[in-house]
């Protein structure tokens, strides 16, 4: 195991995020450098990229609270109920989604987070019975 990942590990069970008993998933996923072409291949376009040691580590844990808790260690956490993202029944429109998170500038950064949840919810038709904890660090400078 690499020595971010010990660390990663070490800041986890230092700051007890996670309830005991219950399965976490954690994901290292490294940075990059772009050399050509920048953010193009999210459209397809050829680039030249390198990855770097720094890295983004999340860990995410199923709760039996009915919200997504989003706690990037050095920042206030964010905490969204699971009904707020299918209001009405339908899922929370990409335009709805976009203000919510434009309401307030502290959070703001935790719509990278839940919004795969409302992709999935959107796109895959996927249902949250149960909630979320994820846990979120990087050695990636911003």
């Amino acid at each position: 195991m690499t020595e971010d990942v010990e660390t990663f590990l070490a800041s986890l069970r230092a700051g007890k995020f996670f309830e005991s008993g219950s399965s976490v998933i954690l994901t290292r996923s490294p940075g990059r450098l772009d050399v050509m072409g920048g953010i193009a291949d999210y459209s397809g376009s050829l680039v030249l990229e390198y990855p770097i040691a720094e890295a983004t580590f999340a860990a995410i844990q199923v709760i039996d609270k009915p919200v997504i808790e989003v706690i990037s260690i050095g920042r206030k956490p964010h905490t969204m109920p699971l009904r707020s993202l299918v209001p009405a029944g339908e899922p929370l429109s990409y335009e709805d989604a976009r203000h919510c998170f434009a309401q307030n500038r502290e959070h703001h950064w935790a719509a990278y987070v839940i919004g795969v949840f409302i992709v999935l919810l959107r796109e895959r038709g996927v249902s949250f019975s149960r909630g979320s904890r994820i846990v979120i660090s990087s050695t990636v400078p911003e």
